[in-house]
């Protein structure tokens, strides 16, 4: 999230970073796979601190980075399975319980 918030910070000097952000947000709504089944506890906190951090980007300058959040909390809501898993890992099905 650090690198994110840099980029966000950049936003308001030059319009460039504004593509960026958006595409590290989109990294943001992914589905989450874990590799054990203590991955879901374990990574709770973290969780629920990137999801509050996406709400404290909505300061950003710029409407695109603001649907991107938008977009991004709520296909992290969905609970639509990926259709590729990557080898070793599980789908986490709690994801709204965070």
């Amino acid at each position: 999230m650090d690198i994110l918030n840099l980029c966000a910070e950049k936003v308001n000097e030059q319009e460039a970073f504004i593509e960026p952000v958006c595409e590290l947000i989109k990294l943001c709504g992914l589905p989450f796979q874990k590799k054990k089944l203590s991955d879901e506890v374990n990574y709770s906190a973290a969780v629920s601190e990137s999801i509050a951090q996406l709400g404290c980007l909505m300061r950003v300058p710029s409407s695109q980075v603001r649907i991107q959040i938008c977009k991004c909390i709520i296909s992290f809501y969905k609970m639509e399975l990926p259709r590729k898993l990557l080898p070793g890992k599980a789908q986490c099905f709690s994801r709204g319980n965070v």
